[in-house]
Order: C-alpha cells, then sequence, then structure tokens
C-alpha cells in the first residue's frame, strides 16, 4: 500500500506522476499517512473542482479511504450540499438516542489557498513557500 514500499528506486517525479494519473482517472485521489500516534488520510484533487480537500484522523487506511471517498463522491456528484448524520446511542449519558445532522452548502466564492507559517516545511525540497525562519528567538 506504500508506493514507496512497492517503488523503493523510484523518484519523486514517478510517484507524482501516479498521483497524477490516479486524479487524471478517478478526479482525486485519498493519500494516508501511517502513524503510530494519529494516522490520518487526506484528498488530493478536489480543489481543482472548486470543492475543499477533505481530511480525516485516528482511523485505518481502508477505513479513511471509503469515508474520504464516499463525502467525496457525495460532494462531487451533487456538487452543492453535504451532510453529516451522526447517531449515538449511550445509555448511561442520554435518556434515549442522540441524533444529530450537520449540513454545509457550498457557495460559488472563490476558495483562497494560504501558506501556514507555523508547518513550512518543503517534503519534497521544491522551494515552494520560503518563509522566514528565526535563527534564534527575538523575546
Amino acid at each position: 500500500m506504500c508506493w514507496q514500499c512497492d517503488n523503493p528506486h523510484g523518484t519523486i517525479d514517478e510517484y507524482l506522476d501516479s498521483l497524477r494519473d490516479t486524479i487524471a482517472d478517478h478526479g482525486w485521489v485519498v493519500q494516508f499517512v501511517e502513524s503510530e500516534q494519529r494516522p490520518f488520510a487526506y484528498t488530493i484533487g478536489l480543489h481543482e473542482k472548486g470543492l475543499p480537500e477533505l481530511l480525516v484522523t485516528g482511523m485505518q487506511a481502508q477505513t479513511s479511504a471509503r469515508l474520504l471517498n464516499s463525502i467525496a463522491h457525495q460532494i462531487v456528484d451533487d456538487g452543492m450540499t453535504l451532510q453529516a448524520n451522526v447517531t449515538v446511542e449511550d445509555p448511561e449519558a442520554f435518556n434515549e438516542t442522540l441524533h444529530m445532522v450537520q449540513q454545509w452548502r457550498k457557495v460559488k466564492n472563490q476558495m483562497l489557498e494560504t501558506v501556514c507559517a507555523e508547518n513550512n516545511i518543503d517534503p519534497f525540497r521544491q522551494n515552494l513557500f520560503p518563509l522566514p525562519e528565526a535563527d534564534k528567538p527575538d523575546f
């Protein structure tokens, strides 16, 4: 499941090409990041459709992929709304089953993308967003 494990001699460009191919075929790709403490997964490619990229933490790879693909299909196919339905059954906390609904609607405004100065890493060393870094604290 790890591209680098399956392609130990592959280059970053080959990896990015494989992502681009998947996005071209399917519209987006789900990227999973393994971690013992907090694994996470996110989509790549929805932004090009005018939609937000999605992120989920704390789930295994297959569960994350199913969840993100399901939500991505919903917002890509409908394109205007995303609705989350949650049901909680906990007799010790609630007298009856708790049902919650949250709905988000897409608006026709351009999505702005900003760079976060707190996480200014450049994993592929492409110097995309050079941000100033202090050599010593200024306090």
